[in-house]
């Protein structure tokens, strides 16, 4: 949820220098409604949606990223293993197009949902990450791999 979470924020401030957004969704109410059309409960996402309302005071038809980012200026990275099962890559394209501002994105073969640096290795993915920083001039002190922590 970091990434969406993170997208979500530039709506309110833009005071970061970048966003690396790896594997996430486009809204939470379609990612909640998949997932339970998978068990043919999707009947029942209305009555989830409602739950939420009560609740916790928020319509989960409201938590969109692709809204939030929609006239965003943060340059953007994203990334998403081809073989993401709980978040298919398709909501990381989504996201791309609709982001405003400079965006890159980077599918990474046979991976599932949060592997990209499993299936890259550490230094794959900070290479990845690396050009992309290059392309939006942010400079990285050497050595490079010791000062990029990825979560």
């Amino acid at each position: 949820m970091g990434s969406s979470i993170s997208l979500s924020v530039l709506q309110y401030s833009q005071d970061v220098d970048f966003v690396v957004a790896d594997c996430g969704f486009t809204n939470l109410y379609d990612l909640i409604g998949t997932g339970l059309s998978e068990y043919n409960l999707g009947w029942a996402m209305p009555l989830v949606n409602a739950f939420m309302k009560k609740l916790g005071g928020y319509d989960m038809k409201e938590t969109s990223a692709i809204d939030a980012i929609s006239e965003n200026s943060v340059p953007i990275f994203f990334i998403h293993g081809e073989a993401d099962d709980l978040i298919p890559s398709d909501n990381s394209n989504e996201l791309y197009k609709a982001a405003g501002g400079y965006c890159e994105i980077y599918f990474v073969p046979e991976a599932g949902h949060a592997e990209s640096r499993k299936v890259l290795g550490t230094d794959g993915y900070a290479d990845i990450l690396l050009g992309f920083l290059g392309n939006i001039r942010i400079k990285v002190p050497t050595p490079h791999i010791g000062d990029i922590h990825v979560l």
